[in-house]
């Protein structure tokens, strides 16, 4: 499964920020991208949720109507 994880690099080692489930010694792409890409992308992230929280919304406002109407 691919995802995104921060990491920090110390002394020339790349350090996960958070837990990683991988076997010992498995192998894995890293694709390094500057902190501002990946604070970009989160915000991307964000505003999808609330926009199909939006829209799930409304569409439950919708029925509602619809269906009041039908009544």
């Amino acid at each position: 499964m691919a995802r995104i994880v921060r990491a920090r690099y110390e002394d020339e080692v790349l350090k996960p920020l958070e837990k990683l489930d991988l076997r010992d010694g498995e192998e894995v792409r890293v694709v390094v991208l500057p902190k501002d890409f990946s604070e970009l992308v989160e915000e991307i992230e964000v505003e999808a949720e609330e926009n199909v929280e939006r829209v799930l919304r409304e569409g439950r406002e919708r029925w509602v109507r619809w269906y009041s109407i039908q009544a």
